[in-house]
C-alpha cells in the first residue's frame, strides 16, 4: 500500500514539473522575439504584386558578401520630378553592327573616255596601250614615229633608240616611277596663263596629291595664287634653266640630244647648248630624273590634237599626260586673258596686241583648247578659270 502512494506522488511531481517547464519557456521565447507592427497601408499606393507560384527565388545572401555602401548623411538628394514634366524617350535596343570598310570612291578616266557620246573632239582618243615613260620595258621606238620625232627640230642623229636609251639608264632608275600604282592619285595641273594672277588658288594646289607644273613656273612671290609644291616638273632642255629642283624632272624629248643632255647634267655636264643655251648641272639627284616617251609626245599630237601646230605645247602634253597617270584632274592656269592672247602669271603687264603664242606657229592654241573645253564640259577634268 505504501509503495503504491509513493509511486502515484512520483508520477504527479513529474507531471508539474514537465508542465511547468514547458510554460516558462513558452513565456521566455514570446518575451524575446518581438514582430513589428505591419506598417499602415497608404490610400491609394500600389500593392506588391501578388509571389506566383513556382516563380524562381532570388539567391540567397552570400556570408561575408560586401554590403552596399551606407548613405552619407547630408549627401543631395535627386531633385523631385515635377508633376506634368515630359518622360524622356524610351531608348531604342541596341544593335551591334559590324564596322563596313569605307569605299575608296576613285575615278577611272579611261573609262570614262570610252563612253561613245563624248564629243567628237575627244571621242576614242584616249589609248590606254600607249607608251607613256621611257623604261627598261618601253625601250623601242617604232621606225615611223622616230623619223617623226627625228626631225622635229634640226639636229640630226641616226643614234641607235635603245642604245641611247641604255646609255641613260647607267645614270638614271629604269624603272617605272609609277609601278606599284597609288590607288587614287589627285593631280593638279598647274599652267602659267595670266588668270592664275591674283585668284588666290595657292591653298587648293597644294592639297592635292600630285602637282604637275610645266617650263618656266616661279614660285616665290606668287604663293598665295599658285601654291608652294610641286611633285613634277615638264621640261625640255631649253625650258630647264627655269628648274629649281622642285619635284621630280621629267624631261619630253624632241629630239636625240634632249635625252643625251638628261644623262650629261647626272654625269659628264659636257652639254651646254642645244638651239640656245641649256644647264650643265641641275638641282636634283639623277634618282629624280623620269622620261616621257618619244611615242608618248607624237600620240598627243597627232591622235588628241590632230597634228596641228608642229608639236604640241607644254601644257598640252601636260593635261594628256596627266590623264594617263591620275585618276582625278584638275587644271588651273590655262586660257587667254580679257584680250584674246595668252600670257604669264609671272608678266609685268597683260599682252594686249600680237600674240606670239600664235605668231610662232609651232602650236595650236586654238585645238589644245577645244579640247580642254570639251573635257571639262564632260566632266573628264575640273577646270578652274582663275582671273579674266
Amino acid at each position: 500500500m505504501l509503495q503504491d502512494a509513493y509511486r502515484r506522488r512520483t508520477r504527479v511531481f513529474y507531471v508539474v514539473l514537465i508542465v511547468t517547464t514547458i510554460s516558462v519557456g513558452f513565456h521566455l521565447v514570446k518575451s524575446t522575439v518581438r514582430v513589428p507592427p505591419p506598417k499602415p497601408t497608404l490610400k491609394g499606393a500600389p500593392r506588391s504584386p501578388p509571389t506566383v507560384k513556382g516563380a524562381p527565388r532570388p539567391p540567397p545572401t552570400v556570408k561575408g558578401a560586401p554590403r552596399p555602401p551606407p548613405t552619407v548623411k547630408g549627401a543631395p538628394r535627386p531633385p523631385p520630378t515635377l508633376k506634368g514634366a515630359p518622360r524622356p524617350p524610351p531608348r531604342p535596343p541596341t544593335t551591334r553592327v559590324a564596322a563596313k570598310p569605307t569605299p575608296l570612291k576613285c575615278r577611272d578616266i579611261g573609262a570614262l573616255l570610252a563612253d561613245p557620246n563624248l564629243p567628237p573632239v575627244i571621242r576614242s582618243k584616249y589609248h590606254s596601250d600607249v607608251k607613256v615613260m621611257l623604261t627598261e620595258n618601253t625601250k623601242t621606238l617604232d621606225p615611223k614615229i622616230g623619223n617623226w620625232w627625228r626631225h622635229l627640230q634640226p639636229f640630226k642623229s641616226d643614234r641607235d633608240f635603245t642604245e641611247l636609251a641604255n646609255d641613260l639608264f647607267t645614270v638614271i632608275p629604269g624603272a617605272d616611277p609609277f609601278l606599284p600604282s597609288i590607288s587614287c592619285r589627285r593631280c593638279a595641273v598647274v599652267g602659267t596663263a595670266g588668270n592664275l594672277r591674283g585668284a588666290g588658288h595657292g591653298k587648293e594646289i597644294d592639297s592635292f596629291d600630285a602637282v604637275i607644273r610645266m617650263n618656266s613656273a616661279p614660285i616665290k612671290g606668287y604663293e598665295n595664287d599658285v601654291g608652294t609644291k610641286t611633285t613634277y616638273h615638264l621640261v625640255y632642255p631649253e625650258s630647264a634653266l627655269s628648274y629649281g629642283g622642285e619635284g621630280k624632272l621629267v624631261l619630253f624629248p624632241f629630239k636625240v640630244l634632249d635625252i643625251e643632255w638628261l644623262r650629261s647634267v647626272f654625269s659628264t655636264h659636257h652639254i651646254s647648248r642645244g638651239w640656245t643655251r641649256v644647264p650643265t648641272h641641275v638641282n636634283t639627284d639623277a634618282s629624280n630624273g623620269m622620261v616621257i616617251h618619244p611615242e608618248f609626245i607624237h600620240y598627243v599630237s597627232k591622235t588628241w590634237f590632230e597634228g596641228k601646230g608642229r608639236w604640241t605645247s607644254a601644257g598640252g602634253l601636260a593635261l594628256i599626260w596627266a590623264l594617263h597617270v591620275c585618276n582625278e584632274v584638275d587644271v588651273f592656269g590655262f586660257g587667254r586673258n580679257k584680250y584674246g592672247n595668252w600670257d604669264h602669271y609671272y608678266d609685268k603687264r597683260e599682252r594686249t596686241g600680237v600674240d606670239p603664242f600664235r605668231r610662232t606657229h609651232v602650236h595650236d592654241a586654238d585645238i589644245e583648247e577645244n579640247v580642254r573645253t570639251a573635257l571639262n564640259e564632260s566632266k573628264i577634268i575640273r577646270f578652274h578659270p582663275g582671273n579674266p
